[in-house]
């Protein structure tokens, strides 16, 4: 038994070192890869989402800028035939108040109180009525027909109400043009003494506001709408039956009320459709102009291509991850693969603990950190006493689970983490304590050697009557070690005196 110590590693005792560190990269690579895979994917779709996303709010705008110019045309549009008509009336009033103009002769009086604006296609008759409603003066007839229109909405606002000024009416179906739908501009006729003295009316066929909205496109189930503050729909694109309708108390109508202009997503009242609606005042006229295209017209496009990208998307980012996922599941088991190799290369395949090589590799390193620091190292040398009758009384099968046993007892007594132990070869073990003075070493082995003892393995061929074990200690600053060899022999000769002097012992160098 003296004699025998380990060689010198060298260069080989560094490859279960470089192989355990290149296992614990690999396996930092695989969580990496599985991880980082999944978090690029997620970074794909979330940026094709904001991509999207951007799309929608940029055909959300586009369409907001064609609505206020479609509401640019009908503002200008309107705004300037109703101050024509509304000259039209101002100069019949004036003149109807003159007694030189009412002198003249009806067909002279005529030429001189309308203009050619009167006869516009979309116009009906200028008429003058007096404080009882009666027509006196008629743009169409050189002899005023025979009518009372007290009753109408226009005449009663300008009677009761002297400061209204340019009115406009609510649709109705007029009798002089056979129930067609018409809204009238008017403005009160006040005498000299500031009485009332009738209205100047001028009839606007409602076909003028159809035939203006329906000159402008707004898409499949878009809406163009003309309004009277009032709420009374003058005219609504495409739907043209529904004039005269009132929108009085709906959301939409609301928000329309509560500013000069702007710009809101609503659902229609009377066709139940997402709109994204643009409004804005006429000037001049008691009247509110609606644009409304739908969304889904608006976004039509934009959910084509998003189901076309976004796919794609989606599928690319599906096969990257799937890909990601074999790759990390390659690296996984070339990992497990390394470190069962690892496993064989460094653990004894009977007793789970360090080989020889391992062992080997422990001593080496732990020697050089000892003498670079200036700390002890302890070494325990283990044989198992009289094991060789152990074989032969009860077999090698018997003898390999005794020396089970007695490796799992020698690691139930080491309790740091820098503290090991390894298979020195047969029944011998030897246990590497770092940074371990000789009181404590002494206390270690002798927990071993009780350890062992308590396992309480029959020996009918050993004087203990049961497996025991010799344990020898060296130190690392002794005198007579200049070497790790040194170390073991002094540590292999301590076990020797162990055994001579009766087994089942501790001994220190």
């Amino acid at each position: 038994m003296s004699g025998r110590v380990p060689l010198p590693m060298g260069v080989e005792s560094s490859k279960p070192r470089r192989t355990a560190w290149r296992l614990l990269r690999l396996a930092r690579f695989h969580r990496f890869v599985a991880h980082g895979g999944a978090a690029v994917a997620l970074v794909m779709v979330s940026l094709c989402m904001m991509a999207l996303y951007e799309g929608r709010q940029e055909a959300l705008q586009r369409a907001r800028e064609t609505s206020q110019n479609l509401l640019l045309i009908l503002q200008k549009d309107i705004s300037r035939n109703v101050e024509l008509y509304d000259l039209s009336l101002q100069s019949v009033v004036e003149g109807s108040q003159r007694a030189d103009v009412m002198a003249l002769p009806s067909a002279m009086r005529r030429e001189v109180l309308f203009d050619r604006s009167t006869r516009a296609s979309y116009l009906g008759a200028l008429l003058v009525l007096d404080a009882k409603g009666n027509v006196t003066i008629d743009s169409e007839n050189l002899t005023p027909r025979q009518a009372n229109f007290s009753d109408r909405e226009y005449f009663t606002i300008h009677r009761d109400h002297p400061n209204v000024g340019l009115y406009l009416s609510e649709p109705f179906r007029s009798r002089l043009r056979n129930g067609k739908w018409t809204v009238v501009l008017s403005r009160r006729v006040t005498l000299p003494d500031g009485s009332f003295g009738g209205v100047a009316l001028v009839a606007i066929s409602i076909e003028y506001f159809q035939n203006l909205l329906g000159g402008l496109d707004i898409g499949n189930h878009g809406v163009l709408m003309l309004i009277g503050e009032n709420g009374a729909l003058i005219s609504r694109q495409p739907d043209r039956s529904a004039t005269g309708h009132s929108l009085v108390g709906s959301d939409n109508f609301n928000r329309f009320q509560r500013a000069a202009s702007g710009t809101f997503a609503g659902t229609g009242t009377m066709d139940g459709v997402r709109h994204l609606y643009s409004f804005a005042r006429i000037p001049g006229v008691p009247v509110i102009a609606v644009v409304g295209p739908a969304e889904d017209d608006i976004l039509e496009n934009w959910w084509r291509r998003s189901v076309i990208i976004g796919g794609l998307m989606l599928a690319f980012s599906a096969v990257f991850l799937f890909v990601s996922w074999l790759l990390a599941e390659e690296l996984r088991e070339r990992a497990l693969a390394q470190h069962a190799l690892l496993e064989q290369a460094t653990h004894d395949k009977l007793t789970g603990i360090a080989n020889r090589h391992a062992l080997d590799e422990t001593l080496s390193s732990e020697w050089r950190r000892a003498r670079r620091e200036s700390v002890p190292l302890a070494v325990l040398f283990i044989d198992v006493d009289a094991f060789k009758a152990y074989n032969d009384r009860y077999g090698h099968s018997a003898g390999d689970v005794a020396l089970t046993a007695v490796a799992r007892a020698i690691s139930e007594c080491l309790h740091r983490p820098a503290d090991s132990v390894g298979r020195y070869g047969g029944e011998e073990f030897v246990v590497v304590l770092p940074e371990t003075p000789l009181d404590g070493a002494l206390r270690v082995a002798e927990s071993i050697r009780e350890r062992v003892a308590r396992l309480a393995i029959g020996h009918d061929r050993h004087s203990f009557g049961v497996v025991t074990v010799s344990v020898g200690v060296a130190l690392s600053d002794s005198p007579e070690v200049e070497s790790l060899v040194e170390l073991i022999t002094q540590a292999d000769k301590a076990l020797y005196r162990a055994k001579e002097e009766g087994r089942n012992a501790v001994r220190a160098a």
